[in-house]
């Protein structure tokens, strides 16, 4: 499990751990008070129980946000050999792209990732989260990270706040790195449709 996805599954049970130390309430004068005293405990692991379900298979086990139309995702190391647009920037302007549910975002570039460098300012078409509902509608004023990895289906990953500086962070190191991870085949040639097919 990668160091943010360890990070939130430590934070979620410290939260686990400090509800479940509250006192309940006061327990009756009776032969079945001990069933009482019990059930925050009880409802604390199963709540721990959840969140590791949740983290482990929700997540993907270490997976980027998405997978392709198969259902397999990207490690990390995969999905930053498979980017060929890595870069942190503000969102200076959204419009419809030609083609139906989808957008343009006009990026001010603060930091080239991948490649190390490039233009000031750069267009990144993606499907519209309005559309997809799936997450927050691009807004101008938004300071993302955005990664293209040549998403079967088109789309791009972009992250903002904790995630921005925690997803960075990986892809500094992954870049870092002097033996580094290829593109797997699944992505590269995957069965679905190209990118603008319907």
């Amino acid at each position: 499990m990668p160091a943010i996805d360890d990070d939130r599954l430590r934070r979620a049970l410290r939260l686990i751990g400090d509800e479940a130390a509250m006192p309940g309430p006061r327990p009756a004068a009776s032969g079945t008070s001990w069933r009482r005293r019990r059930l925050p405990l009880v409802a604390a692991a199963v709540l721990v129980a959840a969140c590791v379900a949740f983290l482990t298979l929700g997540l993907g086990g270490g997976s980027r946000p998405s997978a392709d139309a198969d259902g397999q995702g990207l490690t990390v190391p995969q999905w930053v050999a498979c980017a060929q647009l890595i870069v942190v920037g503000e969102v200076t302007a959204v419009r419809d792209a030609p083609q139906e549910h989808r957008v343009v975002m006009t990026l001010s570039v603060e930091e080239w990732l991948k490649p190390a460098s490039g233009a000031e300012r750069v267009d990144i078409e993606t499907v519209d989260p309005a559309w997809a509902k799936v997450r927050e509608p691009l807004k101008v004023g938004q300071r993302l990270l955005v990664v293209d990895a040549n998403d079967p289906e088109g789309d791009v990953d972009y992250f903002s706040g904790r995630e921005l500086t925690d997803y960075r962070s990986q892809i500094r190191q992954e870049l870092a790195k002097s033996s580094r991870s290829t593109c797997p085949d699944f992505w590269r040639t995957p069965t679905a449709s190209p990118r603008g097919d319907t």
